[in-house]
């Protein structure tokens, strides 16, 4: 037992030396990146606090989308407006790709629809009558303002489609939507 002890530690010593050699005779390589990682590490670890009071607070939806969360907002803000739910839709996913709804509206009725996604995001929503023909949209092109919602009162019962789509913004999706309405 004392024997193995003995070579166990004689072989760390032998390894041990040898390994201290090639580092040394060995140029180190790529220092140059490794020293740059650790200093961006730094410097995100070591942020000023008077700094962080001036950035814009990032709403912690948009990393982990949550439509839900979303309409939930809309939901809470219709209460007191007299508006009834109807139906919600969720908005997410490539914002290469438009979002197309379809929903039945009653000649007669008012009706509200409301979106909202993350600050900056330029959601556009247009509404088509049945025939197809473009009644409203939530993007002024004269003021080049966003709306977060398009009201209407229909005048003919029908299947209108609503398109979601981003304006001057190529981020994903992350949203929700709501149609309400009023009699």
């Amino acid at each position: 037992m004392k024997n193995l002890c003995i070579i166990l530690i004689f072989m760390e010593i032998i390894i041990g030396k040898s390994l201290a050699q090639q580092k040394t005779t060995t140029p180190p390589q790529n220092t140059k990146p490794q020293q740059k990682i650790q200093t961006q590490k730094d410097t995100k670890t070591q942020t000023d606090p008077k700094k962080q009071t001036n950035k814009k607070e990032i709403n912690p939806r948009i990393e982990n989308c949550n439509p839900n969360a979303y309409i939930r907002d809309i939901v809470e803000a219709l209460k007191n407006s007299g508006y009834k739910f109807l139906r919600s839709y969720k908005l997410e996913g490539p914002s290469n790709d438009p979002i197309q709804q379809e929903y039945t509206f009653s000649k007669g009725t008012n009706y509200l629809i409301r979106a909202e996604s993350y600050v900056g995001s330029n959601l556009k929503m247009t509404l088509y009558d049945p025939t197809g023909r473009v009644i409203a949209s939530s993007y002024d092109p004269d003021t080049q303002k966003f709306y977060s919602s398009i009201e209407i009162t229909c005048t003919k019962t029908g299947v209108y489609k609503i398109l979601f789509e981003h304006y001057f913004n190529k981020r994903n999706f992350c949203g929700g939507a709501v149609i309400s309405f009023k009699r």
